[in-house]
């Protein structure tokens, strides 16, 4: 196993927090969004089923996990963003 630097250690440090962070975003994301997009109800004559649709689901978990994983590089690249001047 190799050792990690001085400098190295803040990083890996940041980057379990963010990793940890998104992943439960994904799972909270995954909580809402399966009531509302994943399960629809179909009539089919007098019966009524439930369809599945999963892709809704894991697309909107997958963009939530990687806009919380990117969040702080984001907010420094927003943050260095030039502003735009209104007169007044």
């Amino acid at each position: 196993m190799a050792t990690l630097t001085h400098s190295e250690v803040p990083v890996r440090a940041a980057l379990m927090h963010n990793l940890r962070d998104a992943v439960i975003a994904a799972v909270l994301t995954a909580l809402v969004t399966i009531p509302i997009f994943g399960l629809h109800l179909e009539r089919a004559g007098a019966r009524t089923v439930i369809v599945p649709h999963w892709s809704t689901v894991a697309w909107a978990c997958a963009l939530v996990f990687v806009v919380q994983l990117l969040r702080p590089w984001l907010a420094r690249a927003w943050a260095r963003a030039p502003r735009i001047q209104r007169r007044a």
